[in-house]
């Protein structure tokens, strides 16, 4: 018998609660890996006064902004448990 997705309550300053699915945080972190690994990939074989490196770079730290983000919410909702 399916009971739901599992979620996370993350509780703000001002003490007011979101439950995050844990789905949506496992899609956020591997959008994120995919984006930051693809750009730092992609980083090394651009010439480095393109364009296309400066968006490389930009997608890896994309990327890398998400799965710190997502790293940070985890954690913020296990600290309470």
């Amino acid at each position: 018998m399916y009971t739901g997705a599992a979620r996370y309550d993350v509780t703000g300053d001002h003490g007011v609660g979101i439950l995050i699915d844990r789905d949506l945080l496992t899609g956020f972190l591997r959008i994120g890996f995919f984006l930051g690994g693809c750009g730092l990939v992609m980083m090394f074989l651009q010439p480095p006064s393109s364009a296309e490196f400066i968006l490389s770079g930009c997608s890896a730290v994309m990327g890398c902004t998400l799965v710190v983000g997502v790293v940070l919410l985890t954690r913020m909702s296990r600290r309470k448990d």
